[in-house]
């Protein structure tokens, strides 16, 4: 067993390709000492995956990644983990299903949309390919690969189903507040993910760390498989300046990211243990 993580990890509960179970057997042959469950506004997965981190001892820390609606420049987008959270928490619980319900009334628009554009997918070819996860785009996309429409994740998502493309249709968020609150009365530590994706300078990220900082956010994920060297230094010191906490992790998906690894991302990445450590002390 090494001392090292993954704290951003997705399986079949929301957009990845592996099981919990799975997820956390990938994670015993790479010897990491700890993992997160962080599926997108879903925590279906999270007993399967901590009953198999007790058969092969590897320590499955309960998470979620929670969408939020935060208007931000040049298409930026906010997402914030949870970790330790309690997963029979009343209020996140009956919130997941709200928005779970709210996102599967979205998908009939985008396939309606898709038609009008001469491909045909049926909302039962996306369902037996989503199981019982969450209804995404990811489903959708995987869909169009299998009747011929896409070759890749990538190519599906470019052309038809990312923001600003042909086939976007807005969905339902969580409000900033709201989602901090969901986190913290689930008994968990709500942490900005990976702050790249905000499209802010450094200034202006600062400012909201502070401000989200105010609203009961105990720290920002600085080591990602998207962050380069310079970003990991730079998020580190302004973590340290805010006395914000960190965490880390390769944002996992199995087939749908195939370049991204389990623990170490792009190949490189290696987080220590004793981000876990830090973490549980908020």
């Amino acid at each position: 067993m090494s001392d090292y993580i993954d704290l951003h990890v997705h399986t079949t509960a929301s957009d990845g390709t592996l099981s919990p179970a799975e997820v956390v057997r990938l994670a015993a042959k790479q010897k990491l000492r700890a993992i997160s469950i962080t599926d997108h506004d879903a925590i279906d997965g999270i007993s399967d995956a901590v009953a198999e981190g007790k058969k092969l001892g590897v320590e499955v820390i309960t998470g979620v990644e929670l969408s939020i609606d935060y208007q931000l420049p040049n298409n930026g987008d906010m997402h914030l983990l949870g970790f330790f959270i309690d997963p029979a928490s009343t209020s996140l619980c009956a919130s997941l299903d709200w928005l779970r319900q709210e996102r599967e009334m979205r998908i009939p628009k985008v396939l309606a949309i898709l038609e009008k554009h001469k491909i045909n997918i049926s909302l039962f070819e996306v369902k037996a390919i989503a199981k019982d996860a969450t209804l995404g785009r990811p489903h959708i996309a995987r869909a169009m690969i299998n009747k011929g429409y896409a070759s890749s994740i990538q190519e599906a998502f470019d052309k038809y189903l990312k923001k600003g493309a042909v086939a976007y249709v807005k969905r339902k968020k969580f409000e900033l507040q709201q989602a901090v609150n969901l986190i913290l009365d689930a008994g968990g530590c709500p942490i900005l993910a990976h702050p790249y994706t905000l499209n802010l300078p450094h200034p202006k990220l600062e400012d909201l760390l502070v401000t989200m900082k105010d609203m009961g956010l105990k720290g920002m994920e600085a080591y990602h498989s998207d962050h380069s060297s310079q970003q990991m230094t730079e998020y580190l010191e302004m973590a340290t300046k805010l006395n914000l906490c960190v965490s880390g992790g390769t944002d996992f998906h199995g087939n749908n990211k195939p370049d991204i690894k389990l623990g170490t991302g792009h190949g490189n990445l290696k987080i220590p243990y004793s981000v876990v450590e830090e973490l549980r002390q908020k």
